[in-house]
This record gives C-alpha cells, structure tokens and sequence, in this order.
C-alpha cells in the first residue's frame, strides 16, 4: 500500500502489524521493533499534521529499544537501520548537525556490516547533511561515492537514483562559486 501511495492505509496495517509482534513476541523483540520502525517509517511518509513529529518520537523509542536489546558495536546491523532513519528524520526537519550525527553513526556501522544498499543510504544521508550544512567538498565527496553505487545497481530512472544525481549537481554548481 506504502508504495503505491496509500500512505493511510500502511500506516493502518503497519499498526495491526505491532499489535500480532506485540501478542507473539512481546515488546523487548528485534522483530516487535522492526514491525514499530515500518509503522514510524509509513507515519513520516504518510506526513500529516503532527506525523513527522510523531515518526521522531517513534523512532527514538526504536533506538532505546534496540540499544537495549543488542550490545552497541560496529557490527550491529539493527541499530545501523533505526541510525539511518534517524537521520533522514533529522534531516527532514532540518536539525542537519543531528542528522550528520546519526549518518556517521550508521556509515561506520554498515561499512562492517550491513548491505550495500544500507551503506549506499547512510552515506547519502551523510552527503545531504553536509551539503545543508555548507561541507560542500565533503558532500561532493559523498555523493560520488553513492553515484557510483547508483550507476551500478539501479536503472536510470530509479528515485534513488534521481535524487543523488540532483544534490551531486547542486554541490557541484556549489563549489564553482
């Protein structure tokens, strides 16, 4: 539903989700959380009145959850994921000193461990806070880096895509100022 742009209705079954996570597996669970993270994940997307303040609280409850479940390490993979969206959030508010923080947390984590893909969207998120807060030779830098990976792994009219392409272009114009 999520993808299809019926953000109301993911948000209404990423609910449902929880509650089955909630009555399986009880709250301290990797998997309860994941379930609580997919329903902040479609609330901020959803973005309402109030949804992306909302999202926010939710995923800092998901960081304490999963700090708590799992020892911090740089092999920690789940708290990679919740670091990430972290950022994003921080980012989409505008708080980029916060999102820089949670994408560097997330990059040295996922450059152990995690996905490619994972990385690819840590890093960016890293890129985009540079960029915001006038790092502009250090975006370039990250943006590259994720345009490489884009190139190889996306077709060309991905969103993914599209998106490090217009920031790498708006640092690059940027720099030659």
């Amino acid at each position: 539903e999520q993808k299809l742009g019926n953000h109301d209705k993911a948000v209404e079954i990423f609910k449902k989700g929880i509650d089955t996570r909630l009555n399986y597996y009880g709250l301290k669970n990797i998997y309860t959380s994941t379930s609580i993270r997919n329903y902040a994940k479609a609330i901020e997307r959803r973005g309402g009145e109030g949804d992306i303040d909302r999202a926010g609280k939710i995923f800092k409850e998901v960081e304490t959850l999963r700090e708590g479940l799992i020892k911090e390490g740089p092999d920690n993979y789940w708290l990679g994921q919740i670091y990430s969206d972290l950022s994003e959030h921080y980012a989409i508010i505008g708080e980029y000193p916060r999102a820089k923080e949670y994408a560097l947390r997330a990059v040295a984590i996922f450059r152990v461990k995690g996905p490619e893909r994972d990385l690819s969207n840590a890093i960016l998120e890293l890129a985009i806070a540079d960029y915001h807060l006038g790092n502009i030779e250090e975006s370039i830098k990250y943006f590259k880096e994720c345009l490489d990976f884009a190139e190889n792994s996306y077709n060309h009219g991905h969103p993914y895509l599209k998106v490090v392409t217009t920031y790498y272009q708006k640092a690059l114009k940027e720099l030659k100022k």
